[in-house]
Protein backbone atom coordinates (compact mmCIF):
# COMPACT_ATOMS: atom_id res chain seq x y z
CA UNK A 1 0.00 0.00 0.00
CA UNK A 2 1.36 3.45 -1.19
CA UNK A 3 2.70 6.05 2.12
CA UNK A 4 0.17 8.70 2.85
CA UNK A 5 2.44 11.68 1.74
CA UNK A 6 1.33 14.89 0.52
CA UNK A 7 4.10 18.04 0.23
CA UNK A 8 4.67 20.96 2.49
CA UNK A 9 1.59 19.35 4.64
CA UNK A 10 0.92 17.21 7.75
CA UNK A 11 -1.73 15.40 9.33
CA UNK A 12 -2.97 16.62 12.95
CA UNK A 13 -5.14 14.62 15.35
CA UNK A 14 -7.49 15.63 18.47
CA UNK A 15 -7.55 12.18 20.59
CA UNK A 16 -10.37 12.09 22.70
CA UNK A 17 -11.72 9.76 25.65
CA UNK A 18 -15.34 8.98 25.50
CA UNK A 19 -16.12 7.07 28.89
CA UNK A 20 -12.15 5.92 28.19
CA UNK A 21 -12.78 4.96 24.79
CA UNK A 22 -10.67 6.50 22.60
CA UNK A 23 -12.07 8.53 19.68
CA UNK A 24 -10.06 10.76 16.89
CA UNK A 25 -10.65 13.28 14.94
CA UNK A 26 -7.98 13.49 11.85
CA UNK A 27 -7.53 16.98 10.01
CA UNK A 28 -4.80 18.57 8.00
CA UNK A 29 -2.25 21.90 7.75
CA UNK A 30 -0.91 23.11 5.19
CA UNK A 31 3.04 24.54 5.43
CA UNK A 32 3.37 28.24 5.94
CA UNK A 33 6.88 28.05 6.03
CA UNK A 34 9.60 25.26 6.85
CA UNK A 35 6.99 22.69 7.69
CA UNK A 36 9.28 21.70 10.47
CA UNK A 37 7.46 19.19 13.20
CA UNK A 38 9.02 18.90 16.59
CA UNK A 39 7.54 18.74 20.27
CA UNK A 40 7.27 22.08 20.12
CA UNK A 41 4.70 21.64 17.54
CA UNK A 42 2.86 19.39 19.20
CA UNK A 43 2.48 21.40 22.42
CA UNK A 44 1.74 24.38 20.35
CA UNK A 45 -1.32 22.71 18.52
CA UNK A 46 -2.19 21.57 22.44
CA UNK A 47 -2.43 25.32 23.27
CA UNK A 48 -4.35 25.97 20.42
CA UNK A 49 -7.13 22.86 20.91
CA UNK A 50 -7.12 23.81 24.48
CA UNK A 51 -7.95 27.26 23.91
CA UNK A 52 -10.44 26.33 21.46
CA UNK A 53 -12.40 24.23 23.58
CA UNK A 54 -12.37 26.99 26.09
CA UNK A 55 -13.34 29.92 24.08
CA UNK A 56 -16.21 28.13 22.61
CA UNK A 57 -17.60 26.95 25.79
CA UNK A 58 -17.94 23.01 24.06
CA UNK A 59 -17.64 21.81 27.62
CA UNK A 60 -20.78 22.49 28.97
CA UNK A 61 -22.36 20.40 25.94
CA UNK A 62 -20.19 17.23 26.37
CA UNK A 63 -20.60 14.68 29.46
CA UNK A 64 -18.61 14.55 32.30
CA UNK A 65 -17.20 11.40 30.75
CA UNK A 66 -15.61 12.89 28.08
CA UNK A 67 -12.42 14.78 27.76
CA UNK A 68 -9.57 15.34 25.21
CA UNK A 69 -6.71 13.40 26.73
CA UNK A 70 -4.06 14.37 23.87
CA UNK A 71 -3.42 15.72 20.48
CA UNK A 72 -0.59 14.62 18.09
CA UNK A 73 0.88 15.69 14.44
CA UNK A 74 2.94 14.47 12.15
CA UNK A 75 4.55 15.97 9.10
CA UNK A 76 3.70 13.80 5.71
CA UNK A 77 5.88 15.55 3.69
CA UNK A 78 7.94 12.39 3.59
CA UNK A 79 6.66 9.04 4.29
CA UNK A 80 7.48 7.38 7.98
CA UNK A 81 8.76 10.70 9.72
CA UNK A 82 7.61 10.81 13.20
CA UNK A 83 4.43 12.02 15.19
CA UNK A 84 4.67 14.08 18.29
CA UNK A 85 2.14 13.76 20.93
CA UNK A 86 1.17 16.26 23.43
CA UNK A 87 -1.38 15.43 26.93
CA UNK A 88 -4.27 17.70 27.08
CA UNK A 89 -5.39 18.37 30.33
CA UNK A 90 -8.45 20.19 31.62
CA UNK A 91 -10.55 19.79 28.38
CA UNK A 92 -13.18 17.91 29.95
CA UNK A 93 -17.02 17.98 29.81
CA UNK A 94 -19.11 19.62 32.41
CA UNK A 95 -22.92 18.73 31.17
CA UNK A 96 -25.25 17.63 33.74
CA UNK A 97 -26.52 14.66 31.52
CA UNK A 98 -24.49 11.19 30.44
CA UNK A 99 -23.14 10.71 26.66
CA UNK A 100 -25.51 10.38 24.18
CA UNK A 101 -24.25 6.69 22.32
CA UNK A 102 -20.41 7.11 21.34
CA UNK A 103 -21.47 6.93 17.69
CA UNK A 104 -23.69 10.03 17.65
CA UNK A 105 -21.49 13.08 16.83
CA UNK A 106 -22.16 16.65 15.34
CA UNK A 107 -21.42 16.85 11.31
CA UNK A 108 -18.79 19.56 10.79
CA UNK A 109 -17.91 20.76 7.22
CA UNK A 110 -14.70 22.02 6.08
CA UNK A 111 -14.92 24.01 3.25
CA UNK A 112 -11.69 25.56 0.47
CA UNK A 113 -12.05 27.92 -1.86
CA UNK A 114 -12.40 25.28 -4.42
CA UNK A 115 -15.11 22.61 -5.54
CA UNK A 116 -15.28 19.31 -5.18
CA UNK A 117 -14.93 15.65 -3.11
CA UNK A 118 -10.90 16.43 -2.47
CA UNK A 119 -11.45 20.04 -1.65
CA UNK A 120 -13.79 19.37 1.16
CA UNK A 121 -13.44 17.62 5.27
CA UNK A 122 -15.53 17.48 7.27
CA UNK A 123 -15.19 15.97 11.15
CA UNK A 124 -17.49 14.28 13.39
CA UNK A 125 -17.42 15.55 16.80
CA UNK A 126 -18.43 13.14 19.49
CA UNK A 127 -19.29 13.14 23.49
CA UNK A 128 -22.37 15.72 24.06
CA UNK A 129 -24.66 15.03 26.76
CA UNK A 130 -28.01 13.92 26.05
CA UNK A 131 -29.52 17.14 27.00
CA UNK A 132 -27.94 18.99 23.63
CA UNK A 133 -30.70 16.50 22.19
CA UNK A 134 -34.38 17.99 21.39
CA UNK A 135 -37.42 16.07 21.56
CA UNK A 136 -37.84 15.79 17.93
CA UNK A 137 -34.10 14.29 17.90
CA UNK A 138 -32.10 17.03 16.64
CA UNK A 139 -29.31 19.08 18.42
CA UNK A 140 -30.01 22.28 20.06
CA UNK A 141 -28.60 25.48 18.57
CA UNK A 142 -26.31 25.68 21.41
CA UNK A 143 -24.73 22.73 20.49
CA UNK A 144 -24.59 23.90 16.81
CA UNK A 145 -23.32 27.16 18.03
CA UNK A 146 -20.51 25.58 19.91
CA UNK A 147 -18.96 22.51 17.05
CA UNK A 148 -18.77 25.07 15.08
CA UNK A 149 -17.66 27.71 17.07
CA UNK A 150 -14.42 25.15 18.44
CA UNK A 151 -13.69 24.31 15.16
CA UNK A 152 -13.83 27.94 13.73
CA UNK A 153 -11.22 28.86 16.97
CA UNK A 154 -8.93 25.63 15.66
CA UNK A 155 -9.28 27.58 11.95
CA UNK A 156 -7.70 30.69 13.21
CA UNK A 157 -5.64 30.16 15.34
CA UNK A 158 -3.72 27.17 13.57
CA UNK A 159 -1.04 29.32 12.08
CA UNK A 160 0.60 28.78 15.43
CA UNK A 161 1.96 25.38 14.26
CA UNK A 162 3.14 26.83 11.39
CA UNK A 163 0.35 25.53 9.20
CA UNK A 164 -2.75 26.60 8.04
CA UNK A 165 -6.06 24.52 8.76
CA UNK A 166 -6.77 22.83 5.28
CA UNK A 167 -8.06 19.82 3.10
CA UNK A 168 -4.96 17.08 2.45
CA UNK A 169 -4.80 14.44 0.31
CA UNK A 170 -2.37 11.93 -1.46
CA UNK A 171 -1.89 11.31 -5.00
CA UNK A 172 -4.42 8.99 -6.71
CA UNK A 173 -3.16 6.60 -9.50
CA UNK A 174 -5.91 6.16 -12.93
CA UNK A 175 -8.69 4.54 -11.12
CA UNK A 176 -12.11 2.66 -12.84
CA UNK A 177 -14.83 4.25 -11.31
CA UNK A 178 -18.13 2.64 -10.76
CA UNK A 179 -19.43 2.78 -14.13
CA UNK A 180 -16.50 1.14 -15.54
CA UNK A 181 -14.68 4.74 -16.73
CA UNK A 182 -10.92 5.10 -15.98
CA UNK A 183 -10.34 7.89 -13.98
CA UNK A 184 -7.58 9.92 -14.35
CA UNK A 185 -4.55 10.48 -11.99
CA UNK A 186 -4.32 13.29 -9.24
CA UNK A 187 -1.83 14.98 -7.97
CA UNK A 188 -1.43 15.34 -4.10
CA UNK A 189 -3.54 18.05 -3.00
CA UNK A 190 -3.00 21.32 0.26
CA UNK A 191 -6.23 23.64 0.04
CA UNK A 192 -6.58 25.67 2.80
CA UNK A 193 -9.94 25.67 4.73
CA UNK A 194 -12.10 29.47 4.42
CA UNK A 195 -15.05 28.50 6.10
CA UNK A 196 -16.58 26.04 9.26
CA UNK A 197 -19.95 25.14 9.35
CA UNK A 198 -22.71 22.89 10.73
CA UNK A 199 -24.95 22.55 7.55
CA UNK A 200 -27.87 21.40 9.68
CA UNK A 201 -29.59 20.26 13.16
CA UNK A 202 -28.96 16.67 12.31
CA UNK A 203 -26.60 14.10 14.04
CA UNK A 204 -24.35 12.20 12.43
CA UNK A 205 -22.95 8.86 13.02
CA UNK A 206 -19.51 7.62 13.21
CA UNK A 207 -19.86 3.29 13.61
CA UNK A 208 -16.45 2.99 14.10
CA UNK A 209 -16.60 4.05 17.40
CA UNK A 210 -19.12 1.61 18.32
CA UNK A 211 -17.36 -1.62 17.83
CA UNK A 212 -15.93 -1.71 21.60
CA UNK A 213 -17.63 -1.70 24.98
Amino acid sequence: MAKFVVPNSARMRINWSLNGIVAANVFGGKATGSGTVTQATADALRDIVLGAFNSSAINVQLAPSVSISSVAIRNVNAPDLPEFTSTVTGAVGTAPTEMLPRSVAAVVTFKTAKAGKRNRGRAFLPGFAEGTNEANGIMVQATEDAAEAFWTAIMTNLGGTGYDFAVIGPALPARPNHAGETLPAEPANSEEIISVTVRNKMWGSQRGRNHRV
